[in-house]
């Protein structure tokens, strides 16, 4: 009789044992050796989540068997995206039904992309941390970008969209930035890429710098140099900063600012530093003073006609321009109505 009791007691302790073990803050989830079908699993889902489930495609869903090793031991909070992760290992992906606070959610394919793009919930760049577990749910964002140019960023990190079917990413030119369509994850993940690119190149930085003239004249000089800074930009490869110390490309520079400034005679610059080295440049070989000019001065003696009264005939010619100049007739009468005769020294 004392065995037999000895016996029940360490079988009851054996049990109380295994229950101290056992996790009570957890759902559990058996599939048995042979598996769990897909059905089951969704009905034991919208138990434990709560939320509701349709499909259209039931034909999809027959067959289906998960298989996992062991029991496996869910937090509540974590029940929702152990289901949506259940559901991408079969292809399978949930897509909200109006308001995604009402817990209604349509369980689509995910070959059936086009579906999946078109139902994705807008996600906020700020609240992409929150989504950042719902690994079946299909999200679209917007990256705004200030210092990266968006084609470069989208070509570095389109890589990683695995699922072509669902995923896209897309630059907006107008608005330097990327529409990013992908699973939560992805999404979360792309956002952390971008913010890691997109940082202020040391070489890019826009500078502020007055160029004082000594011999030219800011107004005509300044049409001038931007017209080559323009010829070189287009006649060559496209404005990119290249870091002085690596060699390596970066990003497409912006535009040089230049200004003249007739009060103090100089050039007004906001350009990157290389555009600055180049605008200094081509100052240095055209602010240059000119030393050479033909003074060509010849004395012409009057006969007949009034010095001061040729003056203003001339001045008059001459300022009528290049097209007209000569076209006056030889004979230019005086005050008096005479024609001149040949410029010769009086006396002679």
């Amino acid at each position: 009789m004392r065995a037999t009791t000895l016996l029940v007691a360490c079988v009851a302790a054996a049990s109380l044992s295994a229950q101290e073990t056992r996790p009570t803050d957890r759902i559990t989830f058996s599939f048995g050796p042979e598996g769990m079908p897909l059905e089951t699993l969704i009905q034991i889902a919208e138990k434990e989540t709560r939320k509701a489930f349709v499909y259209t495609d039931q034909q999809a869903l027959k067959g289906k068997i998960v298989k996992m090793v062991g029991p496996v031991h869910v937090r509540p909070e974590m029940a929702f995206s152990f289901f949506q992760s259940v559901l991408l290992s079969q292809n399978f992906a949930l897509v909200p039904l109006g308001d995604e606070s009402k817990g209604l959610y349509l369980i689509d394919n995910i070959e059936q992309g086009k579906f999946l793009k078109q139902r994705a919930t807008f996600v906020r760049a700020e609240d992409l941390e929150a989504n950042r577990n719902d690994v079946g749910k299909v999200i679209m964002t917007t990256l705004p970008l200030r210092y990266a140019s968006a084609a470069q960023i989208k070509a570095a990190v389109q890589q990683i969209l695995a699922n072509r079917s669902a995923e896209f990413i897309q630059e907006i030119n107008t608005a330097n930035s990327l529409l990013v369509v992908a699973f939560a994850p992805t999404v979360y993940a792309v956002k952390r890429i971008v913010d890691a690119m997109d940082v202020p190149q040391p070489s890019a930085e826009l500078i502020f710098e007055i160029v004082e003239l000594k011999h030219a004249v800011a107004e005509e000089l300044q049409p001038i140099i931007a017209d080559l800074l323009k010829e070189e930009a287009q006649g060559g490869q496209r404005r990119t900063v290249v870091n002085p110390e690596t060699g390596a490309v970066g990003f497409e520079k912006p535009e040089a600012k230049m200004i003249a400034d007739p009060r103090t005679n100089a050039l007004v610059l906001y350009a990157v530093q290389t555009d600055v080295d180049e605008i200094k440049r081509l100052v240095a070989a055209l602010d240059v003073e000119v030393t050479d000019v033909d003074n060509d001065i010849r004395i012409y003696m009057l006969k007949n006609t009034n010095a001061a009264d040729l003056e203003e005939v001339l001045r008059d010619v001459l300022e009528q321009g290049n097209n007209r100049r000569g076209s006056r007739p030889s004979g230019v009468r005086s005050s008096t109505g005479q024609q001149p005769t040949s410029a010769e020294p009086r006396g002679q």
